[in-house]
């Protein structure tokens, strides 16, 4: 009784304080009877609660005289009823109640705990500091329960060391701190599997697990057992069973599991496979990215290249440099495909072959790439007077510095770009007498600063169209000067 009555006096202390958290810390330092509240509250038909009731009953049958009025005088008096409705919910335990009038005493003497400590109850739910202080598991699995504050259910999961509990909060809740507390706090492997199975949730807490467990086979049973693909992702990253990650690239399997089972294969003969028959042209692609041995790459290019980016994938890993070269210059029949070609031609570094390539490949952006990595000048001022397609020629004439060679290969060609890098006069002269475009005609005229050379091409160039543009040449000299 003397628990009850100071509980009461400390309810009645806590109603009146100004809700500070400390003082409520405090006065929550009586644990005997707050935990008798708590459990009144939560669960008031527990055998604890029943023999508490029953101890207070019959304590105050026997001193009637004492706890009566006087009692409720003391503490249901005007410092207490600041509120209508709780005087309005006594009298209705006391009018309505069916029991004895001992009965109705204990009725009034427990709605009145209840509603005097109501304040105290609703503060722990919302306080982490409050809902932190209790050790009994029981107590902290209720206030985690009915509390709606994630920081005070945080501060209870710190403290719960039921890992089945846990478990279930780990699988349920939706937020990743509480989440992620629990499952630090769970050592058991099979109540972490049916977390990483069950949870919707849980991707987040799978790294600090990992770290706890060194078993494969816990991870390959897990990836089994759950259907969330980026659990089962995460699992691949664990496991190096080649078996097991094999069958993980099967067409049933999410795109992001297969993809993932394909970047943890090492043996080629699992990715010869998954190059070969699966569905997926993106999981064929990395598998065919991962395999090294050139016999085995140039087998699959000849018979598994209906898909683009396979064929490219292959290519990029062989290092065979006659294939590569035949393969760029498009002499292998029906199996040379434009985009192959070019691709070849981007693995292949000998120079020898590298001119070849500029001189013979079918594709002119093969020609073009051969050219710009070859350094032998005759064989780019060759190229440059010779082919057919102007990125080719245009290419040539970029590493060329010999201004005859080019001033010829501009009336050859009737390429502008050849006559802009010619600086010799005379040498632009010989480039209008001999001009087979008036493109090149008029850039080698706008070029020529000397009236004695532009004179010459108005007295003797055969076409007038060419004396005209010597003459509006001379006369802007003449007008600048």
């Amino acid at each position: 009784m003397n628990n009850i009555l100071e509980l009461i006096n400390n309810s009645v202390i806590f109603q009146q304080i100004t809700h500070s958290n400390q003082i409520g810390i405090n006065a929550l330092h009586l644990s005997d009877a707050n935990e008798f509240v708590i459990t009144l509250i939560f669960n008031p038909s527990s055998c604890k609660a029943i023999d508490l009731m029953k101890s207070f009953l019959k304590e105050l049958k026997a001193n009637k005289h004492i706890y009566g009025k006087k009692l409720l005088s003391k503490h249901v008096g005007k410092k207490i009823l600041i509120d209508s409705d709780l005087e309005k919910l006594i009298d209705s335990f006391w009018k309505k109640s069916l029991f004895s009038k001992h009965l109705k005493m204990f009725s009034l003497i427990s709605a009145i705990i209840i509603i005097l400590t109501f304040g105290i109850y609703k503060l722990i739910l919302n306080t982490p500091e409050l809902a932190g202080l209790f050790s009994n598991q029981s107590f902290l699995e209720l206030i985690y329960n009915h509390s709606k504050k994630d920081d005070a259910k945080l501060a209870v999961v710190q403290k719960i060391t039921g890992e089945h509990f846990l478990s279930r909060v780990a699988i349920q809740t939706k937020s990743s701190k509480i989440r992620q507390k629990a499952v630090e706090r769970i050592t058991d492997r099979k109540l972490l599997m049916d977390i990483f199975i069950n949870s919707t949730y849980c991707y987040q807490s799978l790294k600090s697990i990992s770290n706890r467990i060194d078993d494969e086979s816990f991870f390959i049973s897990a990836a089994e057992k759950t259907t969330n693909p980026r659990v089962q992702k995460f699992f691949l990253s664990k496991i190096s069973n080649q078996e097991v990650l094999a069958k993980y690239t099967q067409n049933k399997y999410s795109k992001m599991v297969r993809k993932k089972a394909v970047e943890s294969l090492t043996d080629e003969k699992y990715l010869i496979n998954v190059v070969k028959y699966n569905n997926d042209g993106d999981i064929r692609e990395a598998a065919a990215g991962k395999i090294k041995n050139n016999d085995t790459l140039i087998y699959l290019y000849e018979n598994y290249k209906e898909h683009k980016k396979v064929r490219l994938a292959l290519i990029k890993n062989i290092t065979d440099q006659d294939f590569l070269q035949k393969l760029a210059k498009g002499e292998l029949g029906k199996l040379n495909i434009f985009s192959d070609s070019y691709a070849a031609a981007k693995k292949i570094t000998d120079e020898k072959k590298l001119i070849d390539l500029a001189r013979n490949a079918k594709g002119f952006d093969v020609r073009e790439l051969a050219v710009k990595a070859i350094s032998d000048k005759q064989t780019l001022i060759q190229i440059a007077k010779t082919d057919s397609h102007r990125n080719v020629v245009n290419a040539a004439i970029e590493t060329i510095d010999d201004e005859k060679a080019l001033a010829d290969i501009a009336i050859i060609q009737r390429e502008g770009m050849a006559v802009n890098k010619v600086k010799s006069e005379d040498l632009l002269l010989k480039i209008v007498f001999n001009a087979k475009s008036r493109h090149t005609l008029n850039m080698a005229i706008n070029k020529i600063n000397s009236p004695e050379l532009l004179r010459k091409i108005i007295n003797n160039y055969r076409y007038n169209y060419g004396r005209e543009k010597a003459k509006k040449r001379l006369n802007k000299l003449i007008q600048e000067k």
